[in-house]
């Protein structure tokens, strides 16, 4: 919850450039994994290998996202010329 402010500051890198922004959020996003691991191993206890799965999972799920994020950003840019087509006619 910590990291919200600091992603919602740097979201108007989304502005600049879509893959900025993506790249900045993937970063964000990795940052937050390495203090959820540390964070379960240091303060909670936690045994390694236990962390170490739930990590390698959230850093999947976090490429997933920033990599379907891309797809979709290009399907929309290849087809957004036939969309505006239609609302001219």
């Amino acid at each position: 919850m910590a990291v919200y402010p600091i992603r919602a500051f740097l979201a108007f890198m989304y502005g600049i450039s879509f893959e900025l922004g993506g790249i900045v959020g993937l970063g964000i996003s990795l940052y937050c994994v390495y203090l959820i691991y540390h964070a379960a191993i240091e303060a909670l206890k936690g045994r390694e290998t236990s962390v170490k799965i739930a990590a390698i999972v959230l850093v999947v799920f976090a490429l997933i996202g920033f990599y379907g994020g891309k797809e979709v950003y290009k399907t929309l840019e290849d087809n957004s010329d036939m969309f505006q087509e239609e609302q001219v006619d």
